[in-house]
């Protein structure tokens, strides 16, 4: 399989063969005057690894056939960035895939952002003034944009969209949820930006709306939105820290004074935040912003009028998107007794054991639930998770923001139950009904210790929650994707070696030269596989955490 590249520094390096669409030097200077260490606009990974196939009686494919099959999604790929004005370049990265480097031209970039500066004005996003109203309404070729004007993340949402948009409303229509063989799209990190970045903000307590700004221009206003939120916790949860500190040394342990405090600052605390993300909202210019989401790709309706402009649309009925939603309420329901069920087998066996039990083999037994737990909730929570993702996606929403809140909804239950279910059964179950479950046991003769239940148990077991917790999470987002990451990229060192050889052999035997590339190049193609390698960033994720704990 022969696929067709072309070199990123075309100054440096003489490629054999150079599509008519590739990228410049004099195009990349001229449009994005950055250090070569960002290069690209974005990078879209196209993976043709030929799939195994499974099962008793299954006739795999053909590698002619896989080949052509591949190739023709490649190309399809290519003339896809082609048609909306982009470039790219590519380059191999590993033994079966490729990394697209995709830059948009000014004049394309000046366009769409034209085009979204209309739509936010139609659609009040943003209050246009006398001046900037008439600049809007001139003919396209009477009006112009610096390229100061359009912020870091506003060009690389701008070109984002152009490319997975549908090709019925102007875009590439190339989306990984599409394509067998896209695997993702990303942007590429700013190094000397994140460094600048951190640096600053590490040297302060709390940071600005100008702090804030930059943020917002270079990562996107959801980033932002996080930061802030972050932050306006933090300084809220001044007032409950200090009084629980007294109650907690001057007062009882259990105050209803205390719980009556954090109810109301809970309330207060909320429609503060409601206030300020309005605020932030007006000063970012994207209120309203939910009115311009373009229309997911994997949004299945059929087509009818719009009952403005009379354009024919997608269109799927809120009647059938509830009938939906209401098959889907016993599934949710099943998964939550499903999980509820098998935290509160553990949970049994861990009291059990741990506080009552008293016979043979106790000391190995006692680590039993932990085992139990470990190999069973993480299966359990990943079964949630995808079922979750199954439902929103069988549910239909027409945009992104709506699909990710009601997946984020799904995904919470779970999650909470996950976290805080075994606090729970402590509150209103174990420590009311303690006494009775263990005389029924002791009914059958087993040998119990003896261990008095009272409130505190609940408090030693949230203390416990707490811990575990922090413990659990530095563990998941840290240690274990640097050792993925560890142990990946020794196997993709191998599979690179292998590549090379073949890549080599090859066009030795076809009588071709096979060029090096540059040190630079080099350099920065292995930044570039590296990110390439990292996994996807969601801030809904970080939300969600936030709010168990």
């Amino acid at each position: 399989m022969v696929f067709r590249f072309h070199d990123i520094y075309s100054s440096t390096v003489q490629v054999p063969i150079k599509d008519d669409n590739a990228i410049s030097e004099d195009d990349y200077k001229k449009v994005n005057p950055r250090t070569l260490d960002v290069y690209a606009d974005l990078v879209l990974v196209f993976k043709y690894k030929q799939p195994i196939p499974k099962g008793k009686g299954v006739t795999p494919v053909p590698k002619p056939a896989y080949e052509q099959k591949t190739l023709a999604a490649y190309q399809e790929v290519l003339t896809s960035l082609t048609r909306v004005g982009l470039q790219y370049e590519t380059r191999p990265s590993g033994s079966d895939t490729l990394l697209i480097f995709i830059l948009c031209p000014w004049a394309v970039l000046k366009r769409e952002a034209t085009r979204n500066s209309i739509n936010d004005w139609l659609v009040g996003v943003r209050v246009a003034d006398t001046n900037e109203t008439e600049k809007l309404l001139q003919p396209a070729k009477e009006r112009d944009q610096s390229l100061e004007e359009i912020t870091e993340s506003d060009r690389l949402r701008l070109i984002s969209d152009l490319i997975t948009t549908m090709p019925n409303e102007g875009g590439a229509g190339i989306h990984p949820s599409h394509h067998d063989y896209v695997e993702s799209i990303l942007p590429l990190h700013d190094k000397a930006f994140n460094k600048a970045w951190i640096k600053s903000w590490s040297t302060k307590w709390f940071v600005n709306d100008q702090d804030l700004s930059r943020v917002k221009d270079h990562f996107g206003e959801k980033v932002a939105y996080y930061f802030e939120f972050l932050q306006y916790y933090l300084q809220w949860l001044a007032a409950p820290t200090a009084l629980g500190l007294l109650v907690h040394f001057f007062g009882s342990s259990f105050s209803i004074f205390y719980g009556v405090f954090v109810i109301i600052w809970a309330a207060f605390f909320t429609e503060t935040w409601k206030r300020r993300e309005k605020e932030l909202a007006l000063l970012w210019k994207v209120r309203n912003v939910s009115k311009t989401e373009m229309r997911r790709p994997s949004f299945k309706g059929t087509m009818a009028p719009d009952p403005v402009t009379g354009e024919m649309v997608p269109f799927f009925s809120p009647w059938q998107r509830w009938s939906r939603k209401l098959l889907g309420i016993p599934v949710v329901v099943g998964g939550a007794l499903a999980l509820t069920a098998v935290i509160t087998t553990v949970f049994g066996i861990e009291v059990f054991l741990t506080i009552y039990y008293d016979g043979y083999l106790k000391e190995y037994l006692i680590y039993l639930p932990m085992v139990l737990y470990s190999l069973a909730i993480p299966n359990v929570a990943a079964i949630c998770k995808s079922i979750s993702q199954q439902l929103t996606e069988y549910e239909n929403y027409e945009t992104r923001g709506s699909h990710e809140y009601h997946l984020m909804q799904k995904v919470f239950i779970f999650n909470a139950l996950t976290s805080y279910m075994s606090i729970l059964l402590t509150a209103y179950v174990y420590i009311p009904y303690g006494p009775q479950v263990i005389s029924t046991f002791q009914a059958y003769g087993l040998s119990f210790s003896s261990a008095t239940i009272d409130p505190h148990m609940l408090q030693n077991r949230l203390k416990a929650f707490m811990i575990t917790t922090q413990a659990i999470s530095f563990a998941t987002e840290t240690i274990v994707p640097w050792l993925t990451r560890r142990a990946k990229v020794q196997a993709v060192k191998i599979q690179k070696e292998v590549a090379e050889k073949l890549h080599r052999e090859s066009h030795e035997d076809a009588g071709l030269t096979v060029l090096e590339d540059s040190e630079e190049a080099k350099r920065f193609l292995k930044r570039v596989k590296k990110q390439a390698d990292l996994p996807e960033y969601d801030v809904n994720e970080d939300y969600a955490e936030m709010v168990l704990q």
